[in-house]
């Protein structure tokens, strides 16, 4: 089903960067898991993101125009990209939940501890829920006008915490074992890297398609260099020791910015970065499960499922994880690695060989005709 809805290539990096970073730099699991050889992991990860979006936009390629829950049934047939779609679906709303849930802990925890935690939960669903119901077009410009201001807030903050740090903190280098690298490569590329394959459901929309790699590859990159600079800045600033039992080590390092004797408490203005990284974060994933859900179904019109749909997700984010991050951090630490294993990799590589298979009898065919 082709959609009159139009964005930008520009726009498109925009949305990516904001989603792949949204709360990427919160935790900092990668400190946890190899220390000084953290780098090794978000390099990794990053060029399996960029493998990912590569194959995702070949897809995209042969069939302009359209979203993954669409060309899906021409690749596989019906009954197998319902199933793609469902799996899709599923792996975006846990995206969107443990979205919500982290932002809404860490205000519990760390800013607000004695507010109830779904006041916070209640006023993202309520703002995403709006945000869905004006569309992709609106949402995209939205993102448009915030994200300049808050890159080059954080480009000044990153400098402030930069001038703290003394030595390099990614030395001394491979001391890590491999298969700790390898866990740790997985947990990068799984998050926040892989998240791109939500963006398979938005690519049809991009105007000018010829423009979908550069501009999506662009937002990977750049996504990339902000994990690696909040990386190698927390651990040159906070040391090893503190960034592994932190359970915010970046906004930790930010909080040690200091101006002079008197000008302090730069943390607060990342609190509201990273609150709009989030919401946007939430929005998007909510956008994709009414989408994805529209198709399952066969839906006609979609914007009245938004409330509903809204209303399961909140309901879910409350029951799924404590009030504290704990749970949250064990959940990507142990199970979304794995969890995104069918959904970012078996899924696209059995939609992008049966598309080159397709193309290559397409072509003989074609050959043997003439």
């Amino acid at each position: 089903m082709v959609e009159r809805i139009h964005i930008s290539a520009l726009q498109l990096g925009y949305l990516i960067f904001s989603f792949l970073s949204g709360f990427s730099t919160l935790y900092l699991l990668q400190l946890k898991i190899i220390d000084a050889d953290a780098w090794m992991s978000i390099l990794f990860g990053t060029c399996g993101g960029i493998v990912l979006a590569a194959m995702l936009i070949y897809i995209q390629t042969q069939y302009p125009g359209r979203q993954i829950f669409d060309y899906s049934e021409q690749i596989v047939g019906k009954w197998l990209a319902k199933l793609f779609t469902l799996w899709l679906v599923y792996y975006t709303a846990q995206l969107c939940i443990l979205s919500s849930k982290a932002l809404t802990a860490f205000y519990s925890t760390a800013i607000m501890p004695r507010t109830p935690s779904y006041v916070f939960s209640v006023s993202i669903f309520i703002v995403s829920t709006y945000a869905v119901y004006l569309g992709i077009e609106a949402i995209a410009r939205a993102v448009q006008v915030v994200l300049p201001v808050t890159v080059i807030s954080l480009l000044i903050l990153n400098l402030l915490i930069f001038k703290i740090v003394d030595t390099n903190p990614f030395l001394p280098a491979f001391q890590s074992k491999f298969n700790e690298i390898v866990y740790a490569t997985l947990f990068s590329f799984a998050f926040p890297f892989s998240k791109i394959i939500v963006f398979a459901a938005l690519f049809g929309y991009v105007k000018h398609q010829k423009k979908l790699i550069r501009s999506s590859i662009l937002a990977l990159l750049l996504s990339g260099v902000y994990l690696f600079a909040a990386t190698y800045l927390t651990l040159g600033s906070v040391g090893a020791y503190l960034s592994s039992i932190k359970t915010y080590p970046y906004f930790t390092s930010l909080s040690m910015i200091r101006i002079g004797d008197d000008i302090e408490r730069f943390e607060i203005s990342a609190i509201g970065f990273w609150t709009m990284f989030v919401i946007f974060e939430v929005i998007i994933a909510q956008y994709v499960v009414v989408k994805g859900l529209r198709y399952l179904f066969a839906l006609k019109q979609s914007k009245w499922l938004n409330v509903p749909i809204a209303l399961l997700l909140f309901a879910i984010s409350e029951k799924s994880f404590s009030q504290s991050s704990t749970d949250i951090v064990d959940f990507e630490y142990t199970i979304l690695p794995f969890a995104a294993v069918i959904p970012t990799i078996v899924i696209p590589i059995v939609l992008f060989l049966v598309t080159l298979v397709k193309k290559g009898l397409h072509a003989k065919s074609t050959k043997t005709g003439n």
